[in-house]
Formats: structure tokens, sequence, C-alpha cells
């Protein structure tokens, strides 16, 4: 198992370029004219909250697990076709 400064070492430039990419959608998304028929997106939704979840202090370490379940398809967990 890495250390936490060997994971930073590793993963640095990487995720830096993840964040950047991050930033730059959403500078587009808010300089972007509105749509016509405005509604609320389901999608762009999920994408706060799940900056919300990668920002949260935690005592277990399960981000993976509850953006998965964020972005996945919910009818298909409870049965439903």
């Amino acid at each position: 198992m890495l250390t936490r400064s060997q994971v930073v070492d590793h993963s640095f430039l990487e995720l830096r370029c993840y964040l950047l990419e991050i930033a730059a959608t959403l500078d587009r998304y808010d300089r972007a004219p509105e749509d016509s028929a405005e509604h609320a997106d389901d999608r762009w939704s999920k994408i706060k909250q799940a900056l919300q979840i990668l920002t949260q202090e935690r005592a277990q370490p399960d981000r993976t697990e509850e953006l998965l379940m964020l972005f996945s398809d919910r009818s298909r967990l409870d049965g439903r076709p």
C-alpha cells in the first residue's frame, strides 16, 4: 500500500489536469446562454452533487461507492425495467 505522499507523487499531475478540465467545463456552463425551454437538467444536478461528495471530509473513504450510486440507474437497482 502506498503512503499518502506516494499517492500524491504518483497522481498529482493527472489529478491537476482533471481538475483544470472540470473548472473549464464549469466556466463554459456558466458563460453559456440559457436554453429557450429552460428546465432542470438532472445530469447537471448530479455533477454538482458529485462535486459536493468529493469535497466532504470523511471518516470512511467511500467516495467512489457514493459516486457510483449517484450515477447509477436506480430503476435497475430497484428491479424495475
